[in-house]
């Protein structure tokens, strides 16, 4: 139950079921779900970027697959079909060659596979590599929804190589995406946005039952790459800090 004061109240809900093939330890599982999102205060109000306009978002999704283990389940196979449904889909958008605004388009839907294969050969390491296949539509247009990759992928490491002390390593490759650009006169362009690789790694450290502290680089190789067309992403950064537990 969502109940917003701008938008009133929202029933959403969700249906899940699963059961397992005992010859051969399959997991087979189904969900079915309605989302319903409102606008958030910036996307309402801020100067620059906001739309007083925005209508709440509303989704209906499903999706099927199966978990295969193997091993002693040291190794697991996921696969997932989805699919998804949305009306009055929230997006940033660029207007003209000076206006970046949130947007509602009216009807839109994606859709795709998801799979992972998770290897444990020890119990202080996991292996996770990972790939998203996704299809849009602007069911208005015809036409695919922007800065959607089609091809997502990621490679992750984690090792507990003492208890309580954890190195993680991360792979992350984001496919060529469809963008728009205006020029100084308002002219639109089509584009593209490259793919590319992003390596991050982190490590943490457990004090004590409550307090764990923690560090990560994030785009280790120092890349340049862009989210959105035009629009550099951050080189590489650190970060570092407590974390409690009460």
């Amino acid at each position: 139950l969502t109940d917003n004061e701008a938008f009133h109240t929202h029933w959403d809900y969700q249906l899940s079921g699963s059961f397992i093939l005992p010859w051969s330890e399959t997991r087979v599982k189904a969900n079915y779900a309605t989302g319903f999102k409102a606008p958030s205060l910036y996307q309402l109000y801020d100067p620059t970027y906001g739309n007083k306009t925005l209508r709440p978002q509303e989704s209906r999704s499903y999706d099927l697959g199966f978990e295969q283990p193997v091993w002693g389940e040291r190794i697991i196979l996921d696969i997932v079909y989805f699919h998804t449904y949305y009306r009055n889909l929230i997006e940033w958008a660029q207007i003209d060659s000076m206006t970046y605004r949130y947007v509602n388009r009216k009807s839109a839907e994606t859709k795709g596979y998801e799979g992972s294969l998770t290897v444990k050969p020890l119990d202080m390491l996991k292996l996770v590599a990972a790939y998203t296949y996704l299809m849009t539509n602007d069911r208005q247009t015809g036409k695919k929804l922007l800065r959607r990759p089609k091809h997502r992928a990621s490679l992750n490491a984690d090792w507990e190589f003492l208890k309580g002390a954890n190195l993680n390593l991360g792979l992350v490759y984001v496919g060529a995406r469809d963008d728009v650009w205006y020029d100084m006169t308002g002219t639109k362009f089509n584009v593209r946005t490259n793919a590319y690789y992003r390596l991050d790694a982190g490590a943490s450290y457990q004090i004590a039952e409550f307090l764990q502290v923690f560090g990560r680089v994030e785009n280790i190789t120092d890349r340049k790459y862009e989210n959105n067309f035009n629009r550099n992403s951050p080189g590489r950064s650190f970060y570092a800090g407590l974390k409690g537990t009460f």
